[in-house]
């Protein structure tokens, strides 16, 4: 791959913020930095060539990436019996509590609500 040095350069600075701790949660604009720092760093990618890349680096695809940082940060937020399961799921990015708890439960095989109460 001719592109090699500059592809492990650039999908280092994407994955660099979730490394460092400094954002819990990507949004739209995280991720559409992320996609042109990589651009940048790429000659001519091809239509894909950024998801199979991000792949190849880190073993997921960027949805499921974006996905277990989103479910990770939800367990914490979780622990605070305070903050209700709708504000969590909004909170680290999913549109309603439904689909946060479909995703949540795929995951970990539990509900928000079971995860909470076993855990407190």
């Amino acid at each position: 791959m001719a592109n090699a040095p500059n592809l492990r350069a650039a999908l280092a600075s994407v994955i660099a913020d979730y490394r460092s701790g400094e954002i819990p949660t990507p949004d739209a604009a995280h991720v559409d930095r992320w996609i042109s720092q990589f651009h940048e760093g790429v000659r001519d990618p091809s239509p894909g060539y950024f998801g199979e890349a991000f792949k190849a680096s880190t073993g997921l695809t960027p949805f499921r990436f974006i996905l277990e940082r989103r479910v990770r940060r939800a367990k914490e937020l979780l622990l605070d019996r305070d903050i209700p399961i709708a504000e969590v799921a909004l909170r680290v990015g999913f549109a309603n509590q439904s689909h946060f708890t479909v995703n949540f439960k795929k995951l970990t095989g539990k509900t928000p609500s079971r995860f909470r109460n076993d855990s407190i």
